[in-house]
């Protein structure tokens, strides 16, 4: 049994993303999950192992990013999250998991390319 501490190698994660010839989602986006509460937004979906399919929770993903990227995009990032759940992964202690890893990698890059491309869009529009 691997160590919780212990790292995954990235060649073992990559390798999991192309296991399978073909993937597909059933996405199922419902209202809410459990109610944010004062800032606080708890849990934004589910998946279970190799079911292909995510449950996500509108109202808890807006909560969670919707002060820093649109909700197509935050949709995006735990959709990214989710797949890692579907390959495989499950949560360790939510701080050093490739599901939270690839989700925050993921979350930085939107972010980072949604402000530029509006800066730029705001600066071109001027």
């Amino acid at each position: 049994m691997r160590n919780r501490r212990e790292r995954i190698p990235a060649s073992v994660v990559l390798d999991s993303l192309y296991r399978r010839p073909s993937v597909f989602l059933v996405m199922d986006l419902q209202k809410v999950g459990i109610e944010p509460r004062s800032d606080t937004c708890y849990g934004l979906g589910a998946t279970c192992p190799a079911t292909d399919s995510v449950t996500s929770y509108f109202d808890n993903i807006e909560c969670d990013m919707g002060k820093d990227i649109p909700f197509s995009y935050a949709y995006g990032v735990h959709l990214c999250h989710e797949f890692m759940h579907d390959v495989g992964f499950c949560h360790t202690d939510h701080v050093d998991d490739v599901a939270e890893e690839v989700g925050w990698i993921a979350y930085f890059f939107i972010n980072k390319w949604y402000h530029e491309h509006n800066a730029a869009f705001l600066a071109a529009a001027q």
